[in-house]
């Protein structure tokens, strides 16, 4: 899932959360829709690999990526959405 398939599916007033965010692609497809988003993983180097994606689209990692399991993601979030990475 990714840049096309993700488009109209939320409003830009929700804030979605994206479960095991992996590559941090869903984010960037997400964030350039003007939906705030943000990314959870359990995985140290994929959160690592997803500030790098978020960083080379432009976009600030910082307060957007967590490690954190699930019940600690979703009080962040509004909407949750699981997409692959």
């Amino acid at each position: 899932m990714g840049g096309p398939e993700l488009k109209g599916l939320f409003a830009s007033s929700q804030t979605v959360l994206d479960i095991g965010c992996g590559s941090g692609r869903d984010l960037v497809s997400l964030l350039q829709q003007g939906i705030d988003a943000v990314g959870c993983d359990v995985s140290d180097a994929m959160l690592a690999e997803a500030a790098k994606t978020l960083s080379d689209a432009g976009y600030k990692p910082e307060g957007r990526l967590q490690t954190a399991s699930l019940p600690d993601c979703q009080r962040r979030c509004e909407s949750g959405v699981k997409l692959p990475g």
